[in-house]
């Protein structure tokens, strides 16, 4: 459980650093971003397709935030 949030820490992140509105991904996606959810890995892997990342992206992106 503690990866998934670390994970989902990293998604956040970078939704905030490119301005991504969680707002915009429900509608487009119907998938609900808050910060009390752990998505689902379908939920997950659907996210990493609409913003064009690959799913190691945001462990690689956590890693590197750990790092400095």
């Amino acid at each position: 459980m503690m990866r998934e949030k670390r994970t989902m820490d990293a998604v956040f992140q970078y939704l905030n650093e490119q301005k991504i509105s969680y707002k915009q991904i429900k509608k487009d996606t119907k998938i609900d971003i808050s910060s009390e959810k752990i998505l689902t890995a379908t939920e997950f892997l659907n996210l990493c397709v609409y913003l064009r990342k690959r799913p190691e992206d945001f462990a690689e992106l956590k890693e590197s935030r750990s790092n400095d």
